[in-house]
């Protein structure tokens, strides 16, 4: 029996001056979500502690070193309330984790000639992401034990050998900088994981993309929505229609689904998580054969109510992930400012999204080669023993009992009769002598 494996999915927090929760104690705010995550799997009858929590990007709203302690005081929250271990959380970069103050740094570094026209785009990727991998690294608060797989491009791999399952962090911030904005996800990066998941035993896990911008086409009143809010902005900042036009485009995806949809359909990816549209989602992509990726939404986590879509309030998602019965079941947590948590004095809290818990019950198709947990532990059946001098010690023992007759002659003009073959009558000297 494989035990069901629980995901705790988190999207744009925008820690930051767009966050809801700017004002809460952070810390405290952490473990609160954690206390709703525990009451919400004893509610459903699955084990307490996430298996896994991943955040999709835009975890602050600046990429400022006070958002990103913020981010860590609320984390370190989560863990406290959870016992989630630090080495189970898988972190990857939005737009708003791009450092576009260090971009500008680097920029002016080249018109002054400290750096040349070659060393621009590798020294811009490692600044522009720089405060945001010290996040990742304050938090983890030291090295890892079984650090993640580098790839192309600044995406990493995540395989939890335990759980058989292979979690990739993408990076869809490629291109991103202060001067360049919307999503992208290169041919080489999608391949670099092609060829990871190709590996054995890797092949045969369960395997999550995660990624920033969203993949599938987002509600058109959320496209509809932005637009008027690009127009707002247009008239009191003077945006010009190309740069409107690239925000719309952006909040429509990115460039190189294509060969996300690729890498699903050719490696049997069970599962896509992705933030950006700040609204939840979901949609099904066929494999070559038969089954399909679910790519899920989880919304926005933390950014303030009159930025998000219409009717759509702050959430979190928890993905159970049940190979047993080939099932995945996705739960909403929204937040209700109006809900006392248990023990507590102050409104807020994490609440069950009832609306949606008959919504969300998918096959889940597992990859070929899949083997229950009991059926991985198994021991490898011991090679057959070499039967050679058992059947030779048969032979002998057997071998007088029987008189051996020669029908060579059946059915011709002589008659069937004993004989003694010279095997015969060595054995015959051997044991009886002369």
């Amino acid at each position: 029996m494989t035990e069901p494996i629980v995901l705790l999915h988190l999207s744009d927090l925008h820690f930051g001056k767009n966050s809801r929760f700017a004002h809460e104690d952070h810390k405290e705010f952490g473990a609160g979500l954690g206390q709703a995550v525990q009451e919400e799997a004893e509610r459903r009858g699955f084990k307490k502690k996430p298996d896994l929590v991943i955040v999709t990007g835009d975890v602050a709203q600046q990429a400022l070193p006070s958002e990103y302690k913020n981010a860590i005081e609320f984390f370190g929250g989560l863990v406290g309330q959870t016992g989630v271990d630090r080495e189970r959380f898988v972190f990857l970069p939005g737009n708003h984790d791009v450092a576009w103050n260090k971009c500008i740094q680097v920029q002016v570094a080249l018109e002054g000639e400290d750096i040349t026209e070659d060393q621009l785009e590798p020294t811009m990727e490692k600044e522009k992401f720089a405060p945001f991998e010290k996040f990742k690294k304050d938090f983890l608060d030291g090295d890892p034990t079984a650090p993640p797989t580098p790839l192309a491009c600044g995406a990493f791999v995540y395989d939890f050998r335990d759980l058989r399952v292979s979690v990739a962090a993408l990076n869809s911030c490629e291109e991103e900088t202060h001067k360049k904005h919307g999503g992208e996800l290169s041919s080489q990066q999608a391949q670099a994981l092609m060829d990871h998941w190709s590996t054995t035993p890797v092949d045969a896990w369960i395997k999550i993309a995660a990624i920033h911008h969203n993949p599938g086409d987002p509600p058109q009143e959320v496209v509809e929505e932005y637009r008027e809010f690009l127009k707002n902005v247009k008239k009191k900042k003077g945006l010009s229609t190309e740069l409107i036009n690239h925000f719309l485009a952006d909040v429509a995806g990115f460039n190189g689904k294509k060969y996300l949809k690729e890498l699903c359909k050719g490696r049997q990816v069970q599962l896509v998580l992705h933030g950006h549209q700040h609204e939840d989602a979901h949609e099904s992509w066929p494999w070559s054969g038969i089954g399909n990726t679910h790519v899920l939404s989880a919304g926005s986590m933390g950014l303030a109510g009159n930025k998000l879509p219409k009717d759509q309030p702050n959430q979190v998602q928890l993905v159970v992930l049940d190979p047993d019965n080939e099932r995945l079941r996705a739960h909403y947590l929204m937040y209700d400012p109006r809900k006392i948590p248990k023990d507590k004095v102050k409104s807020g809290h994490f609440v069950p999204d009832s609306a949606k818990d008959d919504e969300n019950e998918q096959v889940l198709c597992l990859p070929e080669g899949w083997q229950t947990t009991s059926e991985a532990a198994k021991p490898p059946s011991p090679p057959p023993a070499d039967s050679t001098p058992f059947v030779r010690e048969y032979r002998k023992a057997l071998d007088g009992l029987y008189a051996r007759w020669d029908l060579r002659n059946v059915g011709t003009t002589g008659p069937a009769r004993p004989f003694r073959s010279n095997w015969d009558r060595r054995r015959r000297a051997r044991t009886h002598g002369p």
